[in-house]
């Protein structure tokens, strides 16, 4: 009997040490790819299998995904429109998409892999940007991100400072649908000229000062006709003359062969940078060079601010 109890008590020993690391093992095989770095849930739309992933485009998928709750649904028709019409214009894709938390991935590459994963892009460089929102309670972060022919405008550090400078303000106010397409405008401007022209600048001519400017130089217009017309008919009769013969002092011009002759030239020639070189440019200090994780996939740059 004592021998039987051993037995049962071994074999009881041996599977509570198996029992812990087959229930590690099933966690690693199911859950692992759905887990963060930071040890964060994933949300649905991430790839079991992000090494494995392979870039597609996903026509029907929506431009505007407002998982933060921000905009109403007017708002949300507004952005839409808009971006339609930019993709139409540039063939190029337009993204804005809100969260209330990056998952425990930096801001630029939580923009990424939205971007990626849910198959947005046109092209064989799946070329376009994406606008991100991190929004809670009044705070958080935007990041702007392009890829392929849109890398090269989006990513300039020029056009990022520009953007940030003017989309601040609204996030800071929570003005987010406005705020949004204010920097869609801006992004066809930056499409159209390579960068945000400057606003002209405004003469502000006080009203009194401005009128009585204008009277002023009626006035003065008028003075000068009447003097002009007093002139006039002082002026004698004019006659045709058919030859120069008596405006000409004799021995007063001589005129002497001369020429130039030029031996040697330089040509200076600059060499057009071609469409691949343009958009081979890396993007500067003030924007942020990101690589998507998994398998394959183009650069991003870009960049953004919190608030």
């Amino acid at each position: 009997m004592k021998r039987i109890l051993a037995i049962l008590t071994a074999l009881l020993a041996v599977f509570l040490m198996v029992l812990p690391a087959f229930g590690l093992r099933v966690l690693a095989d199911e859950d692992v790819q759905l887990l963060s770095d930071g040890g964060e849930e994933m949300p649905d739309w991430y790839p079991e299998d992000v090494e494995a992933f392979e870039d597609f485009y996903n026509d029907g998928a929506s431009r505007v995904v407002d998982n933060a709750g921000i905009l109403t649904a007017e708002e949300e028709a507004r952005i839409a429109a808009r971006i339609k019409q930019l993709t139409e214009k540039y063939n190029v894709d337009f993204v804005l998409f809100t969260d209330e938390s990056s998952h425990g991935l930096s801001d630029e590459q939580y923009a990424v892999d939205f971007y990626r994963f849910n198959g947005y892009g046109l092209g064989a460089q799946h070329s376009g940007s994406i606008l991100y929102l991190r929004v809670k309670d009044g705070h958080g972060g935007w990041r702007s991100m392009g890829t392929g022919r849109s890398e090269l405008y989006v990513g300039d550090w020029q056009n990022v400072e520009d953007q940030d400078d003017q989309l601040e303000p609204y996030m800071r106010s929570g003005d987010y649908a406005e705020g949004v397409l204010n920097y869609l405008e801006n992004l066809d401007l930056i499409y159209q000229y390579g960068h945000i022209p400057e606003p002209p600048v405004e003469k502000n001519i006080p009203g009194g000062i401005a009128a009585s400017g204008g009277i002023a130089g009626a006035i003065a217009a008028l003075v000068a006709g009447i003097r002009n017309g007093s002139l006039k008919s002082q002026m004698q009769t004019i006659h045709t003359a058919k030859r120069a013969d008596n405006y000409l002092v004799p021995g007063s011009l001589n005129m002497n062969f001369s020429r130039d002759v030029y031996l040697y030239s330089d040509i200076i020639r600059t060499a057009i940078p071609t469409q691949e070189e343009r958009e081979g440019g890396g993007s500067s200090s003030h924007s942020s060079g990101v690589h998507s994780s998994g398998g394959g996939g183009g650069s991003f740059s870009g960049g953004g601010r919190d608030f």
